[in-house]
């Protein structure tokens, strides 16, 4: 597919199915773009397709049939649209961004390949409907941990905004969950005690719990 300039090749980029449910058109809307006139289209589409597609078959199609469907909050940026993006959180730090540092922010490129040259893509997304699967007191370790043993995701970022968090797959996925919540910063990553052993106790019979 060539780079989307015109109208139709932007119409028939919109149209690739990605899985199931999802088509690239989910993924390309941007609000600052819209709102600044910017275009959110990738320059290498062919890139984008795929890295969009492992993200939507691996990550996000397992997570909306478990947990209903995703909202999602921040997709695919263009490289023009990041880099616009970037400058106005440094001109305005505390405004809420989701995946704000630059090794997360760099993920939701998906038509260019990561500094190590793998192919990735990085969302952020919500859960509406996974309320109810929380068990009194459980917080989102209990989600984390069901992602970490299910999923072959890259890297979990959770947010002390709302329910939003950040999900990226990579080629080279980094296995790494952090938090900018209660309990703040790294869960789990290679090389730690619980990062290969078993944690369906966080969420067995289909509940989110805390188990401590």
């Amino acid at each position: 597919m060539q780079l989307s300039r015109s109208i139709l090749a932007h119409e028939e980029l919109d149209q690739v199915q990605l899985s199931k449910s999802f088509h690239m058109r989910d993924f390309l809307a941007s609000d600052i773009a819209e709102f600044y006139g910017l275009p959110n289209i990738p320059e290498n589409p062919d890139i984008a397709i795929r890295a969009a597609a492992r993200l939507c078959q691996d990550l996000l199609e397992p997570l909306q049939e478990r947990y209903g469907k995703l909202s999602i909050r921040a997709a695919y940026r263009s490289r023009l649209v990041h880099g616009f993006r970037e400058k106005f959180h440094e001109a305005h730090p505390t405004e809420y961004c989701c995946a704000a540092e630059a090794a997360q922010a760099e993920t939701l490129i998906w038509d260019q390949n990561g500094e190590s040259g793998a192919m990735e893509a990085g969302i952020c997304i919500a859960l509406p409907q996974a309320s109810d699967r929380f068990a009194p007191g459980a917080d989102w370790r209990s989600l984390a941990w069901w992602i970490h043993d299910n999923l072959e995701y890259s890297s979990q970022v959770y947010f002390e905004a709302g329910d939003t968090f950040f999900l990226s797959w990579s080629e080279n996925p980094a296995r790494v969950i952090e938090s900018r919540m209660e309990p703040v910063g790294i869960l789990t990553r290679p090389g730690m005690a619980n990062h290969g052993i078993d944690h369906s106790g966080w969420y067995a019979g289909g509940k989110l719990r805390r188990l401590n």
